[in-house]
């Protein structure tokens, strides 16, 4: 049989393609094998002690071979699961999820009815009435709770592709203040926030003092502690990487000009292109003053000072 990935449709609940993937179908089989006539939500179209999966081609077929694997169990093939259920991979960690209808409220219902909070998702091509229920994880540092029951060292995180934190099978390594994205995941405990061009790992709220709390796009439960946060850019002349940041910890000339460094960018200094309008845009979002490259900035104007809260000029696509 062909192993690869069934065809799935971007669904609206979505923002990239790739997070759900119903499992590959594994062993031989011939065009009697994959009768395309059954139901996978509701299960009708399969004979007695058959039920209905979806195979690697994204059509529904029926199968004998009696289930091996329980509900929100971890899967490998699709006639592992019971009836009712796919064997689907969110954010690469496969489980025997329930079928649901992403168009019709009754998918609602499935689903908050299997598992508090689960969201009917994903569509196959031809088939817009084939979900599956997706549950998620409350929170990014968890990793015992919710997540290491039905997978072993399995973390929280919200993947590319979602709007809501699931336990991943993705490993993780990228460490605080790294950047991130589908294939340098976070360590426990953090959250990959977008930054500009790229992203970086971020310590999941609640913050300390001297950072900013910062929502995740799209995940709205979830917030990051970030030290710095992009007001403008890229400005005239800059390359379309190139940002600028105010940061929340007051700090002097040093220690201002390391943590600008530290976020891949040095102290805004006389030679940036606007700096009036960035210091205009950087006091609306902290008290003055502004420490910059040998200058200072409060809402007269220019000053002297001995800290402040660091501007920065920062390359984000690291």
């Amino acid at each position: 049989m062909d192993r690869r990935p069934s065809p799935l449709r971007r669904p609206t609940a979505f923002r990239a393609a790739g997070a759900l993937a119903f499992v590959l179908a594994s062993g031989a089989c011939s065009p009697a094998d994959r009768r395309a006539d059954c139901a996978p939500v509701g299960g009708g179209g399969c004979g007695t002690g058959e039920r209905c999966v979806v195979d690697a081609q994204g059509s529904p077929r029926c199968v004998d071979a009696p289930p091996t694997a329980e509900s929100g169990a971890a899967c490998t093939t699709p006639d592992a699961c019971p009836a009712g259920h796919g064997c689907v991979a969110v954010d690469a960690r496969a489980t025997c999820l329930p079928f649901c209808n992403p168009a019709a409220p009754s998918g609602i219902a499935t689903c908050s009815e299997w598992s508090t909070g689960a969201r009917c998702l994903g569509a196959i091509d031809g088939h817009p009435e084939i979900g599956v229920c997706v549950p998620p994880c409350d929170d990014p540092a968890d990793v015992d709770a919710s997540c290491a029951p039905a997978g072993g060292a399995s973390a929280c995180h919200v993947p590319a592709g979602l709007d809501f934190a699931v336990c991943s099978g993705v490993a993780a390594g990228a460490g605080r203040g790294a950047p991130c994205g589908p294939d340098a995941r976070c360590e426990k405990g953090d959250v990959c926030l977008p930054r500009g061009e790229g992203a970086r790992c971020r310590a999941a709220a609640p913050c300390e003092v001297g950072t900013f709390v910062d929502r995740l796009p799209g995940a709205p439960r979830v917030a990051a502690c970030s030290p710095c946060r992009l007001i403008a850019g890229p400005a005239a002349g800059d390359a379309p990487e190139i940002r600028y940041a105010v940061c929340a910890a007051v700090l002097d000339g040093a220690g201002a000009a390391a943590l600008c460094a530290s976020e891949g960018g040095t102290l805004v200094g006389a030679g940036v292109a606007g700096v009036d309008a960035l210091v205009r845009s950087a006091l609306e979002v902290v008290d003055a003053p502004l420490v910059g490259d040998g200058r200072c900035w409060d809402d007269e104007g220019e000053t002297t000072c001995a800290s402040g809260r660091p501007l920065c000029r920062v390359d984000t696509a690291d």
